[in-house]
């Protein structure tokens, strides 16, 4: 008998806790899939004390230059490049905007110039911002701003702005890789 006991140990927890599994499977399985939704969705799961995380990914990028086809898609952009007239951020941590568990910033974008007189010139510029915001297409006419457009965000994108001149020069397209 008391050769038993040790095989009985052994066998114990791992027969108890395929049992509880058993048991608990539809549980178990609704569990997976939510945590699995929420990574995908860029939600980041922490697990224990140990600092395991998972997802924390940011918006997936349009397809090879989704967004750049749409906008040269229009003739009349001019393609040269550098430009003297270019997009400038900055960002700032804000936590009462957090949301779902992602880190949210106040985002300001603006236009800036080698010579400030070019953005005397300067009608409008109309944002492209990536297609997980809401109202991703937006048109700013403030000059004294340096046409800046303010939003939150979450995660890092490409935005894309289209700059009309007031003299109906051909429209500049300009990018700049939103980081933060």
């Amino acid at each position: 008998m008391s050769a038993w006991i040790p095989v009985v140990e052994v066998l114990i927890w791992p027969l108890l806790i395929g049992a509880i599994c058993i048991w608990l499977r539809a549980e178990i399985s609704r569990m997976f899939r939510a945590l699995a939704s929420r990574v995908e969705q860029g939600d980041a799961i922490e697990a224990g004390a140990s600092g395991l995380k998972l997802g924390a990914a940011q918006p997936k990028l349009p397809e090879s230059g989704e967004h750049a086809e749409a906008l040269t898609s229009a003739a009349g952009f001019d393609e040269s490049i550098p430009h003297s007239i270019y997009l400038v951020h900055e960002s700032q941590r804000d936590r009462k905007l957090d949301k779902r568990g992602r880190a949210y910033f106040r985002l300001r974008i603006w236009l800036d110039a080698d010579d400030s007189e070019l953005l005397k010139g300067v009608g409008s510029v109309t944002y492209q911002l990536h297609r997980t915001f809401e109202n991703p297409t937006r048109k700013v006419v403030a000059p004294e701003s340096a046409f800046a457009l303010e939003t939150a965000a979450w995660g890092e994108f490409l935005a894309y702005a289209t700059v009309e001149m007031k003299d109906g020069k051909t429209p500049l397209k300009i990018e700049r890789y939103l980081n933060f």
